[in-house]
């Protein structure tokens, strides 16, 4: 159990790995791990239901009690070893989602120290060609410039699968001014008009039409006039993070929603005492 405790902390760190690669970030990995992943590569291609060889090699000099191999959710744990070879056979679930998720080793050293590997990242695709395409939602209608909004996208390969982060996807945005798109399918609106998200993969086209409205300062819903309702906005995500490349609710632009905007917003109302009527 005590053991079982120490590998759910790993996962944690996973999270973060895997959180900061889907952001672009680098994480900073202070010195040489003793244990490392040898096979798969990372970013090697699996298959859902597929069962995966993966190879740890030990550092000279560390001797282990219990080494496992730690699979981001929800691939979860391989059998533990107590001796070396470290060859550990991970299933991969035939409902998980495609896309890229983190492999750790984590094991026990002789006194009871915990030894873990730099993670590494495989790609958990469908095995097949995509013959059609769905995403949700069909149409995105923003409230103001700032808003985000992710899709979800469910492709045919024999059977149904969330495909949403898979390799095998592209996004691109017909006006980037309008509304841009992540590479996992976050659309976040970046100017007042209408454009077409496209959705693209193995051939097969999907579009996503979106509309934000006029990006008139302090109109948070895009009615056209600026009163208590577009302060309101501001007011339910006070001390929140702005989002980016733009975010309409951040009228000082310091990267966070809060009092300061609030007050900015006042000082733009179309009526006396921010009136709606």
């Amino acid at each position: 159990m005590k053991h079982r405790l120490r590998m759910l902390s790993s996962l944690c760190k996973i999270a973060v790995q895997c959180a900061c690669t889907a952001a672009g970030l680098t994480v900073a990995v202070h010195g040489q791990a003793p244990l490392k992943i040898t096979a798969p590569p990372t970013g090697a291609t699996v298959n859902p239901g597929q069962t995966v060889s993966v190879h740890v090699a030990v550092e000279a000099g560390n001797s282990l009690s219990e080494m496992v191999v730690i699979g981001e959710t929800p691939i979860g744990f391989s059998q533990a070893l107590t001796s070396s070879p470290y060859q550990f056979m991970l299933s991969i679930p035939s409902s998980i989602r495609a896309g890229f998720y983190s492999l750790v080793a984590s094991a026990i050293g002789p006194f009871a120290g915990d030894l873990e590997s730099d993670p590494i990242l495989i790609d958990v695709e469908p095995n097949g060609t995509i013959s059609s395409l769905h995403v949700e939602p069909t149409t995105i209608q923003f409230g103001f410039v700032g808003e985000q909004m992710p899709v979800r996208v469910i492709g045919m390969i024999g059977a149904l699968m969330d495909i949403t982060e898979s390799s095998k996807v592209s996004y691109s945005s017909q006006d980037a001014g309008v509304a841009a798109v992540s590479t996992t399918g976050i659309i976040t609106a970046t100017g007042g008009g209408n454009t077409t998200i496209f959705v693209s993969a193995s051939g097969i086209q999907a579009s996503v039409p979106v509309s934000v409205p006029p990006a008139l300062r302090g109109d948070l819903n895009g009615d056209g006039k600026v009163d208590q309702d577009d302060l309101n906005v501001i007011l339910a995500a006070l001390n929140t993070p702005a989002t980016k490349p733009a975010d309409a609710r951040d009228l000082n632009r310091d990267g966070s929603i809060n009092a300061l905007d609030s007050r900015i917003l006042v000082t733009l109302c179309s009526r006396p005492d921010c009136a709606t009527h």
